[in-house]
């Protein structure tokens, strides 16, 4: 894509337009995009309630007797993976592509291939994400405890028994919903959003989705905020593979140590000596400490992932910038005064060096595009999308309540 900055200083006015040339734009940029998103993600989240239901009323029972509870699990875990949450928002977001390659609408979900810096830390991300979910899930289930939730007893958990149990409870449970999940949620609906809403607004309600989407007031909340998380490296890395690596690290994290725990590892004692340390006599102090430094750990890597991709993509961002936050660039310059491409640039990079973390990071997201309205049916299907996966989810608060 091509850019250059024209200037207009009639009337002593400075005007900055950004002119495209050869633009061939994106699925999230064309009309209907929103729309086409909602719908993908809205039937999954119908065939997986229907799934769920069906499985809660007893539908799988006869498979059960043939192949045994656990190959059963194995069955519609993949049923709900591959098919559900990522064939069919695929096929329907194709639909919507029409004459497109695939090849290009996975590459508009952000499918690249991602650089030896931003593999290696996806990975040390995906670790950190870990630690920090279990800081909000203790949130979480205190202020359930406090409410007076009665948590369900474990059961119906398959049993990691041997080197091939852990693998295959790593591919069930860390590769398939870390890959699946991930294109059907933050590649298909957090774009979609993405086309009409802030940047924001759009990773907040698609993170509330995904949170409700596991149909469990225990693990909805910590769920939302992880996905929050994920967006924003996806988001700041322009790469989808971010997402499934570190979504993939936390669900597997939880099963390796399971794992580790039941055969008495090395590694599971190292946890388990951590933890000790947060229930000794300065045990808050320490917990805290070290979630401190697992927060801030994780957004210098998020900040050093905008920063490069940023400088990557200079010009392009530059561009986008100029287009979408014209009064902030105005009050960056001089009226009146000729600024090159490159004076800007420095402009803009000058400004953001003496940002926090956190509003440079958003500061490299604002710029991606510009909110658009929504029309009644868009609305619409996405209230509706909140409400099926949300009534499901404070039903089973009411139900822990009761």
């Amino acid at each position: 894509m091509d850019h250059w900055i024209k200037e207009d200083k009639s009337n002593e006015r400075h005007e900055i337009e950004v002119l495209k040339v050869g633009d061939t734009k994106p699925l999230w940029e064309r009309d209907g995009a929103f729309l086409a998103a909602t719908i993908a993600y809205f039937v999954a989240a119908l065939l997986f309630v229907f799934l769920r239901t069906a499985s809660g009323l007893g539908w799988f029972g006869l498979l059960a007797d043939r192949i045994g509870n656990q190959a059963t699990d194995i069955v519609a875990n993949v049923l709900i993976q591959i098919f559900i949450f990522f064939l069919v928002p695929l096929i329907i977001f194709q639909i919507y592509a029409r004459k497109q390659p695939l090849r290009k609408t996975l590459s508009d979900i952000g499918f690249r291939r991602p650089s030896r810096k931003v593999f290696g830390y996806s990975f040390l991300l995906g670790l950190l994400f870990y630690f920090f979910n279990i800081f909000v899930a203790s949130i979480s289930f205190l202020v359930l405890m406090v409410l007076g939730f009665r948590f369900p007893t474990a059961g119906g958990e398959v049993a990691l028994v041997g080197t091939s149990g852990l693998l295959l409870g790593i591919l069930m449970i860390g590769v398939l919903p870390g890959f699946c999940e991930e294109v059907s949620t933050r590649g298909i609906l957090l774009r979609g959003f993405m086309s009409k809403l802030s940047v924001w607004r759009a990773i907040l309600l698609s993170s509330l989705i995904f949170g409700f989407m596991h149909l469990n007031i225990m693990q909805a909340f910590f769920a939302a905020v992880l996905g929050a998380f994920i967006a924003i490296a996806i988001l700041v890395t322009k790469n989808i593979w971010t997402g499934i690596i570190i979504h993939f690290m936390n669900n597997a994290m939880g099963v390796l140590l399971s794992y580790a725990n039941a055969n008495d590892w090395i590694i599971a004692q190292l946890y388990n000596q951590l933890f000790d340390l947060f229930l000794g006599p300065s045990g808050v102090i320490i917990y805290f400490v070290f979630v401190g430094v697992v927060y801030f750990s994780i957004m210098h890597i998020l900040h050093m992932f905008a920063r490069d991709t940023y400088k990557a993509d200079e010009k392009q961002h530059f561009a986008m910038f100029l287009k979408n936050n014209p009064e902030r660039v105005r009050a960056m310059i001089n009226a009146g005064q000729t600024v090159s491409a490159e004076e800007m640039s420095r402009s803009v990079d000058a400004y953001v060096q003496g940002l926090g973390k956190m509003r440079a990071i958003r500061f490299y997201l604002e710029g991606q595009h510009k909110p658009q309205k929504l029309k009644p049916l868009e609305i619409t299907l996405a209230f509706g999308l909140v409400f099926l996966t949300g009534a499901i989810t404070i039903m089973t608060l009411v139900w822990g309540l009761l």
